[in-house]
């Protein structure tokens, strides 16, 4: 470099950004604000304080496929479900398990509210026996920042209540919510009539469950 370097030792620059969906660039700042880190947005799920990857739009291959749209915003493309994983509950009263999978979200559109995703363990009664209400990615990667297209993998774990009997049938359903209202996405068929509120998954497979 020749001549005088303008840029001071200690001095910090602010940086003037343009919206997010002119440039498809991520922008981390960090804590001291010294620093502008640059990289290609394409997804951001499941990424740690590191920085920006790849978002994802080709379809996925889940273990159970679906095609499903909730309120023409968001598609459920299927999922993947581990075996009831269970290990011995800290005090020595008895056995904690849990329930993990994987639901495939794909954005229909540019979304500008942030939804909850929910995931109910339902018994034999109806009744709900555990959930988890959480922002996909358990809230790294809030539905707002989702492209139109984009498909978001996101692993859920609901602990399920202590001691649960092996042969005990359990049914999972999932959808979203406004946080705000508690307002459900609907369900909608090929018509795009709202059909339902919630998405049944199927049964748990708790014959195969996994003890640590």
């Amino acid at each position: 470099m020749q001549g005088r370097d303008p840029w001071e030792p200690g001095a910090r620059l602010s940086p003037t950004l343009p919206a997010e969906e002119s440039i498809p660039y991520a922008v981390r700042l960090p804590d001291g604000g010294t620093l502008l880190e640059l990289a290609r947005f394409q997804k951001v799920y499941g990424m740690p304080t590191g920085g920006p990857v790849e978002r994802e739009f080709a379809s996925p291959r889940p273990q159970n496929a679906m095609n499903v749209s909730l309120g023409g915003e968001v598609r459920l493309l299927g999922y993947d479900i581990a075996p009831v994983v269970c290990e011995a509950a800290s005090g020595g009263d008895g056995e904690g398990c849990r329930l993990e999978q994987t639901l495939y979200w794909q954005a229909e559109q540019k979304m500008e509210t942030d939804y909850t995703v929910f995931v109910h363990v339902i018994g034999p009664d109806g009744q709900i026996l555990a959930q988890r209400d959480a922002p996909p990615d358990n809230g790294a990667y809030p539905t707002s920042r989702w492209a139109a297209g984009e498909v978001v993998p996101d692993l859920v774990r609901v602990p399920l209540p202590l001691n649960l009997p092996d042969d005990v049938p359990l049914e999972v359903v999932v959808g979203m919510y406004r946080p705000d209202t508690g307002q459900r996405l609907p369900v909608l068929d090929e018509q795009n009539q709202s059909v339902d509120d919630r998405v049944v998954l199927g049964q748990v497979p708790q014959k195969n469950r996994q003890h640590q």
